[in-house]
């Protein structure tokens, strides 16, 4: 088990305690001169006469910190593998504690070295994004990791797992959850939730008992924009979640890049919104590169096709077209055309999307 200082058991049990509020822990820790202080007690006039605050809930948590309570704590997080970083551990990102409302702490599961990383940046998006602009997140994801930077994004379904697994192979990638580690969320992303934390790191400002709530997407999205150097927002519309991060980004005075839209898209109406206000237009991954200051390796050459992938990829051409679309045009049998499709992915020709559909990638 990783040696806690005393001022660090002070503030892992601080939050580990359900009783008071995010904002309620921190006025705990102000009353006293150092965190281990806290081990002597907590005075039952802190919160004052008109305190929301029972008396109670300060004898519970005094009876957690006069009685040991840290050493089960602990080892029930070394039990889980989870390392924990306050925010006066060394190593705690200087990054959050530049903002105006740090975390008190980061809960974390795999390689937690990825913090202290040269290059770090940010890519979030929707859930629900065009098969093509999710084929382009991939790709610069790839690019990005490749070149040693380390990627930032949290786990929905769409432009995060695309952003994942862009980046997994290249063990550069940040998670960042809306919840403790026993109830990740969504709950089908639970295997890549473990593989991020076997390759990469998945880290949360919330206790691993503590279920996922509305609320927390926008606090979680504060730590996604404070740890990377910039961000880029792949697909946002009009009304959705990924503005908070892109907000976060340009209060914190970090460079936001939107991928643009054509007009009508409504999956990108958010991101068009961004670039009139504040936001640079990328189209090119080279845009972030020269941001952080990189010069990549020349991107290799795509690999030949043989002729029926040349012939399948024609007929695909710019737009999604269906399996059964695919075999009524090309005269094949599925077995036949399964396994073409499969090394037009391979050579990053085309896409698999939902509804066994494909289309190319650009």
């Amino acid at each position: 088990m990783r040696k806690y200082s005393d001022d660090e058991r002070a503030v892992i049990v601080l939050d580990s305690f359900v009783g008071l509020t995010k904002e309620q822990k921190l006025r705990v820790l102000q009353s006293v001169s150092r965190p281990a202080d806290l081990f002597g007690g907590v005075s039952e006039e802190l919160f004052g006469k008109n305190k929301k605050i029972n008396d109670s809930t300060i004898k519970a948590l005094n009876a957690l910190l006069l009685s040991g309570g840290d050493r089960q704590i602990l080892s029930e997080l070394e039990k889980d593998g989870t390392e924990v970083l306050t925010c006066i551990s060394d190593g705690f990102p200087d990054k959050l504690l530049e903002i105006s409302s740090p975390p008190m702490i980061l809960y974390c599961k795999g390689n937690i070295g990825l913090l202290k990383e040269k290059y770090c940046f940010s890519i979030v998006g929707s859930r629900k994004t065009l098969p093509e602009v999710l084929a382009r997140t991939r790709e610069f994801s790839e690019r990005l990791s490749k070149e040693g930077v380390v990627l930032v994004t949290g786990l929905a379904e769409g432009v995060d797992a695309e952003v994942i697994k862009g980046s997994i192979g290249n063990s550069s990638i940040i998670s960042v959850l809306p919840c403790g580690f026993k109830h990740v969320y969504p709950e089908y992303h639970f295997r890549m939730f473990e593989e991020i934390c076997k390759k990469g790191l998945v880290v949360s400002e919330y206790n691993p008992d503590v279920i996922c709530k509305p609320y927390f997407f926008p606090e979680r999205n504060r730590i996604i924009a404070a740890i990377g150097d910039g961000v880029l927002v792949t697909s946002a519309g009009k009304k959705s979640g990924t503005s908070y991060t892109a907000d976060f980004a340009n209060e914190y005075g970090k460079t936001v890049f939107a991928f643009p839209y054509n007009i009508g898209v409504p999956s990108g109406e958010g991101c068009n919104a961004m670039i009139k206000e504040y936001a640079l237009l990328c189209d090119d991954v080279n845009d972030i590169f020269f941001h952080l200051g990189i010069t990549p390796a020349k991107k290799t050459q795509k690999q030949a096709l043989t002729d029926k992938e040349a012939m399948v990829f024609s007929i695909i051409g710019e737009r999604e077209i269906h399996m059964d679309e695919l075999i009524e045009k090309t005269g094949m049998k599925i077995f036949e055309l399964t396994p073409v499709l499969t090394m037009l992915e391979i050579k990053k020709y085309i896409v698999k999307n939902p509804g066994n559909t494909f289309s190319s990638v650009s």
